[in-house]
């Protein structure tokens, strides 16, 4: 199995800690408009990062227990 991750791509664990990072950096400072907008635009794109990442793994346990349930039910006409 390869887990190669192309050039940049984070994984969800990395993108829920800057995300958090950037949170806290919003709370705790006072930090000018501008960069303000751009830990807001960072955040939302980490957002995106973790609800897709999120998504592909619900999608790939929905098909292994597709595929579990399909193999005990073709084991189940067999007996």
């Amino acid at each position: 199995m390869n887990s190669t991750k192309p050039s940049g791509e984070i994984n969800f664990e990395q993108a829920i800690q800057k995300l958090d990072e950037i949170v806290s950096n919003m709370e705790n400072s006072n930090l000018k408009l501008d960069s303000l907008v751009g830990n807001y635009q960072q955040g939302i794109k980490l957002l995106s990062i973790c609800r897709k990442k999120l998504d592909d793994a619900e999608f790939k346990i929905k098909e292994a227990t597709t595929d579990i349930l399909s193999d005990k039910q073709n084991d189940s006409r067999q007996n």
